[in-house]
């Protein structure tokens, strides 16, 4: 049997409005190519009694990217499975150097479920 070796699925809401952009980078070719970036965090809440929750800032790329901004908002509950790449970085916050992880979704076997959708409230009711 053949077993995919990297697969991630993470259930949580998001803590804001997904960002979507254009990023120009230079392939392996050294030519300069363009595709799309969404960017957003996850809160998963922890089942205990501290009421905690766990961050995780996504990255996607390419046509996931563009369907994830055209889907998703703020409070979403959703579900995404795909392929995981952790970046590590350092990010001054507050004067403090802070290391940092990104999750990166991507590969062709990428899906997103949204589990619940934010209800709109009514105004003036």
């Amino acid at each position: 049997m053949n077993y995919k070796q990297n697969k991630f699925l993470i259930v949580g809401r998001l803590t804001a409005d997904p960002e979507l952009m254009d990023v120009t980078y230079k392939n392996f070719e050294g030519k300069k190519e363009t595709n799309k970036l969404c960017k957003f965090t996850l809160a998963e809440n922890k089942r205990n009694k501290s009421n905690t929750a766990d961050f995780f800032p996504v990255s996607m790329w390419g046509d996931v990217a563009v369907n994830a901004k055209e889907k998703l908002k703020k409070g979403t509950l959703v579900e995404i499975e795909g392929e995981l790449k952790i970046n590590k970085y350092q990010k001054e916050i507050k004067g403090e150097k802070v290391n940092m992880k990104d999750v990166e979704i991507r590969g062709s076997r990428f899906d997103v479920k949204v589990l619940e959708e934010v209800k709109k409230e009514k105004v003036g009711a």
